[in-house]
């Protein structure tokens, strides 16, 4: 209960730092009244001979304590403004009503509208209400100056002709310029800490976002790293042409989330780059196809010409870019040449469907990988070479003791045809015999 009772007096959770400072302020003066006001009403009716009706400061008493609750509510529901006003308007009245029950202009609760001045610069958020109640508080003594001149306000035993209400109102005025002038001087520091809040603020979001973007880059090429050693391990260990290539574009859309992977070979011609390896349903549609690039055509072309990394972060705006109907979402593409030494091997192609969705590290790690490629795809080929060469060997030597196990130069004959026929088939093999005469020359 006790949090619920405090909570009530603490100002909205939605108010700024120096709005919170004056709902702060507003709430310490109703809690006193609240505990003032019926404490002062029953002193006053404990001391005083009058009965309540007859003492206006038991009536005050009893009026700012009624009125301290719905006040409250004003300011726990947001409202502060509202509730600023309105107490202060009540003090004035309540103010004013004492001055006009104790002996008038001259009586010493006059100074309490210098207070009222200085509360209302303390508690409203507008500017110009220290000058409201200076006017209203001028204006007051004026006011009941001129009443007490009529008549209409009378006190026993007391005169006006030594009291002149122009010093009061002076000394209002000036009060009302400093607390004003006060009031600038504080708006300004404030505006000057809330500027420099914001710059520290600014300053806190843009080195945290580039401590994140620092920490996304670390990551991303930790994961370039790792994908350059996985991929050397198992290139390593891949012998075949087809299958290190599958691996390649497997690895790099694995691990990345490209949109595309493509892996072009270069020809026997040395003028065409033939797709070898895709990813997705689009890639094998591509290799059922055979599609192909010549050399200079397009970006990937482009990066096989110049032996560079082509970077395209808008293809949209690469006026040399080939758009591909399978692959419509493409909107940014590296392609990096497969170079062993200064060979040029093929072209490794990625696309993204996010527009600078690639960038430098892409090109620095995809660089490392193609290099990968090119060692592996030479591994592939002097691997085939070499199996080439003892398959022949082997061939040879089978051959060799087919015809060595024959008994006549007839048998020996058709052996070597019909085994030279079997190792290259589609090919013609025939034997020419020349006579010759008893002597070894050949018959003319």
């Amino acid at each position: 209960m006790f949090r619920s009772v405090k909570r009530y007096f603490l100002p909205p959770d939605s108010a700024g730092q120096v709005e919170r400072h004056r709902l702060s302020l507003l709430n310490i003066m109703l809690a006193a009244l609240l505990v003032l006001g019926p404490l002062g009403t029953l002193a006053l009716a404990l001391l005083s001979p009058y009965s309540i009706a007859e003492e206006p400061g038991i009536l005050a008493g009893l009026i700012a304590g009624l009125l301290t609750l719905p006040l409250l509510w004003l300011v726990h529901t947001g409202r502060g403004e509202a509730a600023g006003w309105l107490l202060l308007l009540l003090l004035f009245t309540v103010l004013t009503y004492g001055v006009v029950s104790h002996n008038g202009v001259r009586s010493s609760l006059v100074v309490g509208y210098g207070l009222v001045v200085v509360l209302s610069s303390l508690i409203l958020p507008e500017p110009r209400s220290a000058a409201i109640f200076v006017l209203l508080s001028a204006a007051a003594l004026f006011a009941l100056y001129g009443l007490e001149l009529s008549g209409v306000l009378q006190f026993p035993n007391d005169t006006l002709d030594s009291w002149d209400p122009i010093p009061p109102a002076v000394v209002l005025l000036l009060l009302g310029v400093l607390v004003g002038q006060a009031e600038q001087a504080l708006r300004a520091a404030v505006a000057r800490a809330r500027e420099s809040e914001a710059n520290l603020a600014r300053s806190n979001r843009q080195l945290e976002a580039l401590n994140l973007e620092l920490e996304a880059r670390v990551l991303r090429r930790t994961r370039a790293l790792e994908l350059s050693n996985a991929v050397s391990r198992r290139l390593s260990t891949i012998l075949d042409r087809d299958r290190l290539v599958a691996e390649v574009v497997d690895q790099l859309q694995k691990a990345f989330d490209y949109y595309h992977v493509h892996v072009y070979l270069l020809d026997e011609t040395g003028k065409r780059l033939v797709m070898a390896g895709g990813s997705g349903e689009a890639g094998q549609q591509l290799l059922r196809r055979g599609h192909e690039l010549p050399l200079g055509q397009g970006l990937v072309g482009r990066a096989a010409v110049t032996r560079l990394p082509v970077l395209a972060p808008d293809v949209r705006s690469e006026p040399a870019w080939l758009p591909n109907a399978l692959l419509p979402d493409t909107r940014a593409e590296v392609a990096v040449p497969v170079m062993l030494g200064e060979e040029l091997l093929g072209v490794l192609d990625v696309q993204h469907n996010v527009q600078d969705g690639l960038g430098p590290e892409d090109v620095e790690t995809l660089t490392s990988v193609a290099n990968q490629t090119a060692v592996g795809l030479q591994n592939a080929r002097l691997y085939a070479a070499a199996q080439r060469q003892v398959e022949s060997e082997l061939l040879l030597n089978a051959i060799t003791q087919r015809i060595q196990s024959t008994t006549t130069v007839e048998e020996a004959l058709q052996v070597a045809v019909r085994e030279l026929g079997r190792a290259l088939p589609g090919s013609r093999a025939e034997v020419r015999l020349e006579p010759t005469l008893d002597n070894g020359r050949r018959e003319q």
